[in-house]
């Protein structure tokens, strides 16, 4: 390694118990530029990893090791001189940029506020991330998901930082914006920043082209330099991983069946906001039983709000949404509720943080009966693949994967017609990915569940779509 190499070797990070839960993961940057790259399933301490690089581990956990940089060499259990570093040394980009970014506070103050920062500064690195200078005056509810995302990365150029972790910085974009994304990526390694890069985005890790480290059970499990690593991995959990990218899946299998049927329709729906133009007009799709409907669109486009009308969450501005032949009205959403379901991103939608995810199964009583709960929870949660100690925890004490298992576990409970599954898969690692789209498959094909299916991703809706509906402004 040279005198301006970065080191970071992580013997282990331990729980509250004193139980290693993470480690040893080891490092390095030989020079200014160089860019490591951490995949892996959900849940095998990628995170925990940039958390004890920066000194964010929850209380009562513990890293050992030391972080090199600059000449300086840090404990990783020295929390606070590694806190010190911020702005400095190191800097963070994280995810959900909105949640990042004060939403009271134009975006240049908010630039201003970054260590060493100064007009000519801020100015540069605007325009070197293709960000005009009127992004400077405007609030972030004013900026798209991808400049928002952008302006993410003005702070880390800003800042003089020689290190950026970047987590997950194409989570939720369409693919226009992860281009714009690995785009500013590599103007920070044209600047001489170093990365460190958490991803479940495998395209964005084998473009990266750095040195890759594949984690499980929170070990790294193999490293290497990205064309070696993608082209021929050693380790089977790596080869699972990528054959596990949508680049590799098999087109739909064809209808063994006709449909019984259809389950919903839009007939000439339109939906806008008072002050603006309208997202969507004059939409006209059925959806029959079994048939999986793609919507697309850029983000922003209105994909999410569409999938609501369709759920009677939203009322169209014009236009009929029917369900079973039947046009919706207060009624007809209450009486059939439970045949209309909706599979979120985001699990934390569902699952409330402050209960178990036992008491959440146990409010369905009142719908199924408690034998027949007890029964069906068994049924499904083995065909999950989910352990019974799940019910006991919250849904901060379970992964990604696991999370959205059990919302679409929740659903299935139902006994729906119908599942929009907004980016069902977007928050969890390629494995788990393909999991959750096998389990839709088995539902269409065996059920005949209808599935909405709203995505950015075009490799996901050709190999699962039957109909795509394509959203553009």
């Amino acid at each position: 390694m040279t005198d301006q190499g970065i080191e970071f070797q992580l013997d282990q990070i331990l729980d509250a118990e004193g139980i290693r839960i993470v480690g040893p993961v080891s490092l390095y940057w030989d020079t200014p530029g160089d860019a490591c790259v951490l995949i892996g399933e959900t849940g095998s301490g990628k995170s925990l990893v940039a958390q004890s690089l920066l000194g964010l581990l929850p209380p009562d956990f513990h890293a050992d090791g030391f972080l090199r940089i600059e000449g300086k060499r840090i404990a990783l259990g020295d929390a606070t001189a590694l806190r010190a570093q911020w702005s400095t040394t190191m800097a963070l980009v994280p995810q959900e940029p909105f949640r990042s970014l004060d939403p009271t506070m134009r975006i240049r103050r908010q630039l201003r506020q970054v260590k060493g920062s100064d007009d000519r500064r801020i100015d540069a690195a605007l325009s070197e991330l293709d960000l005009s200078a009127s992004v400077g005056k405007a609030y972030p509810f004013q900026l798209s998901g991808g400049m928002a995302q952008r302006t993410l990365f003005a702070t880390a150029l800003v800042s003089g930082a020689s290190l950026i972790i970047a987590d997950e910085p194409t989570k939720g974009l369409d693919e226009d914006r992860a281009a714009q994304s690995l785009t500013a990526l590599n103007r920070l390694r044209a600047e001489g920043r170093s990365l460190l890069v958490i991803t479940h985005d495998l395209d964005l890790a084998r473009q990266l082209d750095g040195r890759t480290v594949v984690m499980k059970a929170g070990e790294a499990v193999e490293t290497g330099p990205a064309h070696e690593l993608f082209t021929s991995p050693r380790n089977d959990y790596s080869r699972a991983l990528l054959q596990s990218d949508p680049a590799n899946w098999s087109a739909p299998a064809p209808r063994i069946r006709p449909p019984s049927g259809t389950v919903a329709e839009l007939r000439d729906v339109s939906f806008g906001y008072r002050a603006g133009a309208p997202l969507f007009e004059n939409l006209s799709f059925t959806i029959d039983a079994g048939e999986v409907v793609a919507v697309t669109g850029q983000s922003g486009i209105g994909k999410t709000t569409l999938g609501d009308v369709l759920l009677g969450l939203r009322r169209p501005t014009s236009g009929t949404v029917l369900w079973e032949g039947t046009a919706t009205t207060k009624a007809t959403v209450h009486r059939l509720r439970r045949k209309y379901q909706k599979l979120h991103q985001d699990p934390g939608a569902v699952f409330a943080r402050h209960r178990t995810i036992g008491q959440h199964f146990a409010d369905l009583a009142d719908i199924l009966g408690g034998e027949s709960l007890s029964l069906r929870l068994e049924q499904l949660r083995e065909r999950m693949k989910l352990s019974a100690r799940l019910m006991e925890r919250s849904i901060d004490e379970i992964s990604g994967g696991e999370a959205q298992r059990l919302a679409l576990m929740r659903i299935l409970m139902l006994d729906p017609m119908l599942i929009v599954a907004d980016e069902p898969s977007s928050r969890v690692d390629p494995i788990v990915q393909r999991d959750v789209f096998e389990l839709l498959d088995s539902l269409r094909e065996q059920q005949e569940v209808a599935i909405v299916l709203i995505s950015h991703r075009t490799q996901i809706v050709s190999s699962f779509a039957d109909k795509v509906v394509r959203l553009s402004s």
